[in-house]
């Protein structure tokens, strides 16, 4: 693996760059004479080829993944580059702080933030018996874009499953039927450091999350072998009721996925407003490219009456947004829709 890793930073990188490897888990790239975001470029290219190189292999390295992370090191400072040990201790206080500033967004957030409940309908049945659950977050109080630790998602998507608590709680006592839906980016559950403090989040939900709650994990590259998610929903399997996987439409790798046993697979319908013939063509697709065994086709962000409608006639089982019915304030109900 080591040596694969290094096969491709060769190919990326100029006779000016310097690479070492720091550990078993860390390589890592100075570009010389480049600016940040031409780094951030490059980097990413390095990364995305050894994920889509590592999943090609079957030889226990399918089990993991690679992610770039672009720092400045000041040349002004050459302690920081006498030695592999010195560089690998500076990017990691880089990390460190990088995560330090985007926890501190999120903690000046927390106070004001609040979660709302989307109602899922099963169009099938013209009933709403799901709710997706979704952070409001005050306007102008955080990073539109991703960030680039996962810090602020991972701090969002406990926050998400903790508010989940009391919502589930008391739909256990209205003896609610309804299945809650909360979000979670698979780094979440993947890194560790991010992992411990969602399990420990999963600890403190109700007996009734085991049946009544699922994950729908959000960022899975669209190559991930399905032992890679085997291992990493085992840690908060005995948790919920199950999982859903976000996708883009052009996916279709499903049948790839069977063995992970996702109640369903999801696709964002957000920019669609009228759900002409041709977006039900390209939808209906995404359904029969990934339909597998019991799952069941999630179309999210219906932002229309049109769109909503469309994702029925496409195929889809379950279907979410404004065009179905406004975010509430409470979860549990279960009620029919016409």
């Amino acid at each position: 693996m080591h040596l694969l890793t290094e096969s491709i930073i060769k190919k990326h990188i100029s006779r000016d760059d310097i690479y070492v490897r720091a550990n078993d888990e860390q390589f890592i790239v100075l570009f010389a004479k480049t600016d940040t975001a031409l780094a951030e470029r490059r980097a990413k290219r390095i990364s995305e080829e050894v994920k889509r190189t590592l999943h090609g292999f079957n030889d226990g390295t399918e089990g993991l993944s690679a992610k770039a992370m672009v720092f400045e090191v000041p040349a002004k400072d050459p302690e920081k580059l006498a030695s592999a040990a010195d560089l690998s201790k500076s990017v990691e206080e880089a990390r460190e702080e990088k995560e330090a500033e985007e926890r501190r967004a999120f903690d000046e957030a927390k106070d004001e933030m609040r979660l709302t409940f989307w109602p899922i309908a099963n169009v099938r049945k013209c009933l709403v018996s799901m709710y997706q659950a979704n952070v409001v977050v005050p306007e102008g109080k955080m990073p539109e874009v991703e960030s680039e630790s996962g810090a602020l998602e991972a701090a969002l998507d406990t926050f998400a499953l903790g508010a989940s608590v009391p919502a589930l709680a008391e739909a256990l006592g209205a003896r609610s039927r309804a299945f809650l839906v909360v979000p979670v980016h698979l780094e979440t559950l993947d890194v560790k450091r991010f992992r411990e403090a969602y399990l420990d989040q999963c600890r403190e939900l109700p007996q009734v999350s085991s049946k009544r709650l699922l994950l729908m994990v959000d960022g899975i590259p669209d190559d991930v072998p399905q032992s890679k998610l085997h291992a990493v929903f085992s840690y908060v399997a005995p948790f919920v009721a199950g999982f859903v996987g976000r996708f883009h439409a052009g996916f279709e790798r499903g049948e790839k996925l069977g063995g992970v046993s996702f109640v369903g697979l999801a696709v964002s319908g957000a920019g669609v407003a009228v759900g002409t013939d041709l977006d039900e063509r390209a939808y209906g697709a995404f359904v029969e490219r990934n339909r597998v065994g019991k799952s069941h086709g999630f179309f999210t962000e219906a932002e229309t009456i049109d769109a909503a409608t469309m994702a029925r006639k496409a195929g889809f089982d379950y279907v979410q947004g404004i065009g179905v019915a406004p975010a509430m304030s409470q979860f549990g109900a279960v009620f029919s829709i016409t």
